[in-house]
């Protein structure tokens, strides 16, 4: 079962996301599993190169939701190999688009990228505090993440092509307790957030973009609907 996604490296991130070695059968993997099996033997050079036994759990996540993106929106598009930070992730020949995926989630390797800088993470936030306060607070966190990821990616396709946002609300909203080699996602804490109105937050800080970069477009989707997209691809 998924052979073509096994051969790429992705065993053991279908151990976790499959319940363990006796993978159940989804649709969305199955579409992707079949969208990587027409991949040309470069691109699947490309994504052998990408993933490997050094990538935690959520960097793994990006290079899925990079393949899914292209499964959805870009099935001809070709994977860019990973060079310096300035290096986007797909160019589309068709449209001649460049296309630079984006995972916003409170992963412990994204917290780990951070901690040295300003940025402010979601789940660096205080636990403890009255209900209002924690509201605005993961709203400037969610913001200032969200615009920081943009920036990024503007940088990557030198200002024109375009920008996917993926995002899951429970993941980006609640606190991480997992790591490398336990990946649990999160613990119990309810988020203060709903889904909509992390969405909104999201929405906001695009439109703030493309307002500035006339030839930059962004594509804003919930990770549970670009599966519903890929399961219906018709690969």
């Amino acid at each position: 079962m998924y052979d073509n996604l096994q051969k790429i490296n992705l065993t053991n991130y279908l151990n976790r996301c499959c319940g363990g070695e006796k993978w159940i059968s989804e649709g969305w993997l199955e579409s992707l599993d079949k969208f990587v099996g027409i991949l040309s033997d470069q691109n699947i050079s490309v994504l052998k190169s990408k993933i490997n036994d050094n990538l935690g759990l959520y960097q793994i996540n990006d290079i899925v939701n990079e393949i899914m993106i292209a499964c959805a929106y870009h099935p001809e598009a070709n994977f860019v190999s990973e060079g310096t930070s300035s290096t986007y992730d797909l160019f589309d020949q068709n449209s001649d688009l460049k296309i630079e995926v984006k995972s916003l989630n409170e992963g412990a390797d994204e917290q780990e990228r951070h901690k040295k800088d300003t940025y402010c993470g979601v789940a660096a936030l205080p636990m403890e505090k009255e209900a209002a306060k924690e509201k605005k607070d993961m709203e400037d966190a969610i913001r200032k993440k969200c615009r920081e990821h943009l920036q990024k990616a503007v940088g990557q396709i030198a200002k024109k092509g375009k920008i996917y946002l993926v995002y899951d609300w429970n993941l980006l909203t609640s606190q991480n307790i997992g790591t490398k080699e336990d990946p649990r996602y999160t613990n119990t804490r309810r988020s203060p957030l709903s889904g909509e109105e992390v969405k909104n937050i999201i929405d906001k800080c695009t439109d703030e973009v493309v307002r500035v970069y006339t030839d930059v477009q962004v594509g804003v989707i919930f990770f549970g609907d670009l599966r519903h997209v890929v399961a219906n691809s018709g690969v």
